[in-house]
């Protein structure tokens, strides 16, 4: 009797010392990667030409439409400050004249630096793109 009682001790203090071990590790690591996707809208304000002719000015109104899009974002963190980063996106219809209807892609890529801490992060991005 005296044994299983030590016994049933020595499991219940192991028991509460691993709970202790796991109470001091740190909460969830930080990723290496991360991928996200976004909708995005591209406003073409309105652009006015004007040509002089020998009839008379002609005024033109241009652009004055929205387009949206879909894209994508990856980026590789190496470390809490500074991050690596690639942006695509595509829009698919896009009306620049009456007659011509295209597909437009943009492409971005650069590096994030800021601060970042447990509930939110300060940023600035250098991304250069086609």
């Amino acid at each position: 009797m005296r044994r299983v009682t030590f016994r049933s001790v020595l499991i219940l203090n192991l028991m509460l010392a691993a709970q202790v071990a796991f109470a001091q590790q740190r909460e969830m690591e930080e990723y290496t990667f991360e991928i996200g996707g976004q909708l995005t809208l591209v406003n073409l304000s309105s652009l006015e030409s004007i040509a002089t002719t020998p009839i008379g000015t002609i005024r033109f109104q241009e652009f004055d439409r929205s387009y949206g899009g879909i894209g994508a974002r990856f980026g590789y963190n190496f470390n809490r400050h500074l991050t690596l980063e690639a942006e695509w996106n595509h829009i698919p219809k896009t009306n620049f004249s009456e007659v011509e209807q295209s597909r437009k892609a943009q492409f971005l890529a650069g590096v994030k630096a800021g601060i970042r801490e447990e509930r939110f992060g300060i940023f600035a991005k250098a991304r250069p793109g086609v």
